[in-house]
């Protein structure tokens, strides 16, 4: 069963992370452009953050993306996971991407 989570940053290894309904986006060469059609406001998105993008445009675990970012870019995982965090806390805030925790009951 999944549940929603209610707070915003609470985002676990196991947690379930894909993008909203509530946008449309595209690739242009290897970037990403995210329209929010709640909103009519659209962001760029490069490197990185554009790879992440890719990956949760079908649901995938925090702990599968960590995985995914660090070894593709060669990065400390314990770092990846942080500054991963930090992208989709913001992606969360502006309702771009849902953020479903995996529960047992």
């Amino acid at each position: 069963m999944q549940e929603q989570q209610k707070s915003i940053g609470d985002i676990l290894p196991s947690s379930s992370i894909r993008v909203s309904r509530q946008q449309t986006s595209c690739t242009v060469e290897e970037d990403a452009v995210v329209l929010d059609t709640k909103h009519n406001f659209y962001y760029g998105l490069e490197n990185v953050a554009a790879r992440i993008w890719q990956l949760i445009q079908k649901p995938i675990s925090f702990e599968q993306l960590v995985r995914s970012i660090s070894e593709e870019y060669e990065v400390d995982s314990a770092q990846c996971a942080a500054d991963s965090k930090v992208f989709l806390v913001e992606l969360l805030k502006k309702d771009l991407i849902t953020v479903d925790q995996l529960t047992n009951t």
